[in-house]
């Protein structure tokens, strides 16, 4: 029996195989280069979408009427040293919340209820002087950090 006649001529020249297996490279590169960071973009741009219409901070509020996955709970809004007082009357404002699925991330303030966030995200006590008298209503949300939140209010009255 010849064995010889039993393996296919390939009629390969040298280096042939070599183009072969870079070829294949360059399909496996051109698919994580160019492929998936065209995915990466587009998903990118949604998540950016999505955040710009939460609003600055990325996170909805209550007052959205967005449902969120578990939001956390309010808690108290402090008010130091109390809720009446004479103008200017100054408060501390301390805020507390409770987490339910996921860690509290910390706190934003609207002080005089225009809808405009008067600080950034922080868990550190806000001190406000309320300039002329009048019922305030102050608004506190309660972020966590998978972006749920819940609006948390309290009213202030200064009197003159």
């Amino acid at each position: 029996m010849n064995y010889k006649k039993s393996i296919p001529n390939t009629n390969l020249s040298p280096g042939q195989g070599m183009i072969e297996a870079l070829l294949i490279l360059f399909g496996i590169l051109f698919i994580f280069v160019i492929v998936f960071p065209q995915i990466s973009l587009k998903a990118k741009e949604l998540r950016t979408k999505n955040q710009d219409s939460q609003g600055p901070t990325g996170f909805s509020s209550q007052a959205e009427n967005r449902p969120t996955e578990n939001p956390p709970l309010c808690g108290e809004i402090l008010v130091i040293p109390s809720t009446t007082g004479q103008a200017p009357f100054e408060v501390t404002l301390i805020g507390t919340g409770r987490q339910t699925k996921y860690p509290l991330l910390g706190f934003q303030w609207d002080f005089t209820d225009d809808s405009i966030w008067d600080t950034g995200i922080t868990t550190e006590p806000q001190n406000y002087t309320f300039p002329s008298a009048g019922d305030y209503q102050i608004k506190m949300l309660v972020l966590d950090e998978n972006k749920n939140s819940r609006t948390c209010l309290a009213k202030v009255t200064v009197t003159p």
